[in-house]
């Protein structure tokens, strides 16, 4: 029921409450990833050098947690970036690209593909 009360204010651009408690199943170091993920306010972004730089691994490391993340939206992956474009999602789809600029643009942010 929590999840959606989030959503339903996300998608409604309503303040949002807290986040639910978040359990996805994966490695610490994905989890680690994703934790710092659901840090990153609406309307804001990061690319994945800065998340890297961050966290102390490398930009690749972060698109393979960012693929593997099993709750997109609530562990906002669309908000890391490329440092020149969009970057990827949901594995670099034409489709995934669609969705992340609605999510950005959603957010109020308009980045180029």
């Amino acid at each position: 029921m929590q999840a959606l009360v989030w959503l339903t204010a996300y998608f409604a651009r309503d303040p949002l409450p807290d986040l639910p408690p978040l359990a996805p199943a994966g490695t610490p170091f994905r989890q680690q990833i994703w934790r710092a993920l659901a840090d990153i306010p609406p309307g804001q972004t990061r690319t994945y050098g800065e998340l890297a730089m961050q966290l102390g691994t490398a930009p690749r490391a972060v698109g393979g947690a960012l693929r593997a993340n099993p709750i997109p939206i609530m562990i906002p992956c669309h908000r890391i970036v490329a440092a020149q474009g969009l970057g990827g999602y949901a594995g670099a789809s034409e489709e995934g690209r669609r969705r992340k600029v609605w999510l950005l643009a959603h957010e109020g942010l308009e980045i180029s593909p």
